[in-house]
């Protein structure tokens, strides 16, 4: 039994002695791993720079796998294999355990050498003796948790920093650049060939080639796996040993540039010639033109055939190459080689697109159809080289049609007419492939449009069209202060996709017979007293509504230039505009009648006229409101035709009271040489009471007297009669009415 019992507390011991080894063992493994991880992530960040540095040459390559892997297997060795190599026996192990745990008092140590085989060691001890010391020892490990406690906390930090470095290594390379993730790749297959596992390289076309003597050629190269702003073609010609650098251009799909893709046109190669490309540090392969006699083309002859649309003649390029045509445009080519070739094909933008046909002189002939902008070259067959280029890289641009140009060349400006007059406009339109059709679209008094044919119904297109109408305005029983409004659309002979023009807005005005005025304007200058208006100091009210029609009109045929929120601006200042000129004509009638001028009969038909244009005009604003011009324009027509009519009913007034007299007030009304003002001024003479404008109305010998006082001016007129005070300045629309300045409703005969 003792024996037993000592048996069994002696293993107790050892595996407690064990486990302390292995604690050991783990501390040091975990210190070598850490150590590996660090230095391995400085050496492969390192290799990975450096071989982006040299752009990933293979000897540079080979250089930094050996520097890597050498590093790797040193730090293996030094903190892992060498360190856990050593085998420390149970005697070193309870010794360690007595200085990390000074309670055992060498307890563990003296039991560990007593129970040690008598033989092995020389000595003989007392099995009693040997059994009390191995219990003892067994008490006092399990009093310290059998060595548990021992490398706790270095375990832990070791554990932390290997940890640490796998997280760091984990986000270097998920998060940084793409070369640190394909250097590591590199390096961790280091039997891969060099070469093969570069990620950058440069495609060079086309390569080896065999070219006839004298021709040009076009080598193209394209950057793969990195961007450079700039590249070298390397050339070696005949019996040089040396390599000529020839800077490279950036080339570009339709237009823009493209970085990594560059070109460069050898002129004249005569002679055998090595060449490579090289950019921002890396090196295509060598590459050989050879030089041969082959085919080439001597002479290109182009005939353009034109869409049926433009109704254009067939044109021949006897000396061809680029091309620049309308799209549609069926090009014919006929090649002239240098020697005879058995067959020729075309290529364009570097697909094949037909065979050409052999013609019995030795040329051949073909044709394509330009769509859309590319390149366009051709082959043709040797018996020594088979296909090879015979020809440079040609331009194919597609032009794009223009809009046509439309104008009033008569009379080119709003207009006023009487009743019975015959006014004759013109119309000029061009176009670069011909006008198809030309209309005159016209109004009366903002009713329905009318659409008069000024050309078109089958005749042959035209490049430039001009074309008139004369409006009989007999035929319209039209009255002073009606408007005809008219304007001008083309379009031009694009076929389906012709583009169509429409000119400015312009206004016929009816005015009064000038045999009227003319009496009005024999009136003498008069004396000072009584009231007036100050005539032409304001801009007129029909002026301005002019001027909001041609805005609306403006926006309406334009809109599909306007971005939404423009067109939402510009809807938005014609409609302030509006709503100004309604308020302005709104306080003309409060005036009137504050005035009592409503109950003079001249006045009264003006002062029905204008309730009848605000309401026009508020019509108008719920349809720009509603961002609907097209709906707002007849509203403001028939706005502008009520003002017309009050405008030319007050002339009617001042015109009467004029030849009636009227003492100093018609004077006055006469004195800057216009024998009218315009309805606005007329409000500032509706403020006069009525009583002393009809007071001014003398009895009619009194007039006689001061028509006598006054024949002395019959002679010649006052100084500054028939003058016309300036009008004042217009304030824009937004830069969206159109640029010219209509004549004056009122102040202008």
């Amino acid at each position: 039994m003792p024996t037993r019992l000592n048996q069994r507390a002696r293993l107790e011991l050892l595996d407690a002695i064990r486990h302390v080894r292995n604690r050991w063992r783990m501390r040091i493994a975990l210190r070598g791993l850490a150590a590996l991880l660090g230095i391995g992530l400085v050496a492969f960040l390192v290799s990975s720079w450096g071989m982006e540095g040299s752009r990933f040459s293979p000897a540079v390559v080979n250089g930094f796998r050996i520097f890597t892997w050498l590093s790797l297997l040193g730090v293996a060795f030094w903190f892992l294999l060498r360190p856990l190599w050593r085998r420390p026996s149970d005697a070193q192990v309870a010794l360690y355990l007595e200085e990390h745990e000074p309670s055992l008092k060498a307890s563990v140590l003296s039991a560990i050498d007593a129970g040690a085989d008598p033989e092995a060691t020389g000595t003989a001890h007392s099995p009693a003796l040997v059994q009390r010391l191995i219990e003892s020892a067994v008490r006092k490990a399990r009093a310290v948790d059998g060595g548990y406690r021992i490398e706790r906390a270095a375990l832990l930090r070791w554990t932390a920093a290997v940890a640490g470095i796998a997280i760091a290594i984990l986000i270097i390379f998920l998060t940084g650049p793409a070369f640190l993730r394909h250097g590591a790749s590199v390096l961790l297959s280091p039997t891969a060939d060099a070469a093969e596992v570069n990620p950058y390289s440069i495609e060079v076309t086309p390569g080896d080639a065999t070219i006839t003597r004298g021709s040009d050629l076009r080598i193209a190269a394209r950057n793969l796996g990195f961007d450079a702003a700039d590249a070298e073609l390397f050339l070696r010609t005949g019996s040089d040993g040396e390599f000529r650098p020839l800077s490279m251009l950036l080339a570009g799909d339709t237009g823009e540039e493209d970085a990594g893709e560059f070109e460069v046109v050898l002129f004249g190669v005569e002679e055998v010639t090595e060449y490579f490309v090289r950019s921002s540090g890396v090196q295509s392969d060598l590459y050989r033109i050879d030089v041969e006699i082959l085919p080439y083309v001597d002479r290109l002859e182009l005939v353009y055939d034109f869409p049926a649309y433009t109704g254009l003649p067939d044109r021949t390029i006897d000396d061809g190459g680029d091309i620049a045509v309308l799209s549609g445009t069926r090009v014919h080519l006929r090649v002239f080689p240098t020697i005879p070739a058995p067959r020729a094909n075309l290529w364009r933008d570097d697909a094949l697109a037909s065979e050409l046909t052999s013609v019995e002189d030795g040329s051949f002939t073909g044709s394509f159809v330009v769509e859309q902008n590319g390149f366009y070259h051709l082959e043709m067959e040797s018996a020594r080289a088979g296909l090879v280029p015979a020809s440079p890289q040609y331009t194919i641009d597609v032009l794009h049609d223009q809009p046509p140009s439309l104008s009033f060349s008569r009379p080119g400006r709003d207009t006023r007419a009487t009743a019975l007059e015959e006014v004759f406009v013109e119309a000029r339109a061009n176009d670069d492939y011909g006008i198809r059709q030309l209309d005159l679209v016209f109004s009366v008094n903002g009713g329905e449009e009318q659409t008069v044919e000024l050309f078109g119904s089958g005749a042959a297109p035209l490049s430039e069209v001009s074309a008139g109408y004369t409006f009989f305005l007999e035929e319209y029983e039209l009255v002073p202060g009606d408007i005809i409004s008219y304007y001008a659309k083309t379009r031009d002979n694009a076929g389906t996709g012709s583009q169509e023009a429409i000119s400015d807005i312009y206004f016929l005005q009816i005015r009064r017979f000038d045999t009227e005025f003319r009496q009005a304007e024999q009136q003498p200058g008069g004396g000072g007293g009584g009231g007036g208006g100050q005539m032409g100091n304001e801009q007129e009210l029909s002026e301005q509504q002019r001027e909001v029609i041609s805005a609306t009109f403006n926006l309406n045929r334009d809109r599909d230039r306007y971005s939404p929120e423009g067109f939402s601006e510009g809807m938005v200042v014609v409609r302030l505009s509006q709503e100004r000129l309604r308020d302005q004509v709104a306080t003309l009638v409060t005036r009137l009648n504050n005035r009592g001028v409503v109950r003079d009969p001249e006045f009264e038909q003006i002062a029905e006229l204008l309730p009848q244009a605000m309401e026009e005009m508020e019509a108008a604003m719920e349809r720009l409101d509603a961002a609907d011009p097209e709906g707002a324009l007849s509203e403001e027509q028939q706005a502008l035709q009520y003002l017309l009519r009050a405008e030319a009913l007050y002339d009617e007034v001042q015109v009467s009271q004029q030849q009636g007299g009227g003492g100093g007030g018609g004077g006055r009304r006469a004195q800057r040489g216009r024998p009218r003002g315009s309805l606005r001024t007329g409000a500032r003479q509706a403020q006069e009471p009525v009583r002393e404008r009809t007071a001014r109305r003398a009895p009619a010998g009194r007039r006689a007297d001061r028509r006598d006082a006054r024949a002395p001016a019959r002679a010649g007129p006052a100084p500054g009669a028939g003058g016309r005070a300036p009008a004042a300045p217009r304030q824009p629309l937004a830069g969206i009415r159109r640029g010219r300045r209509p004549e004056s409703a009122l102040a202008r005969r």
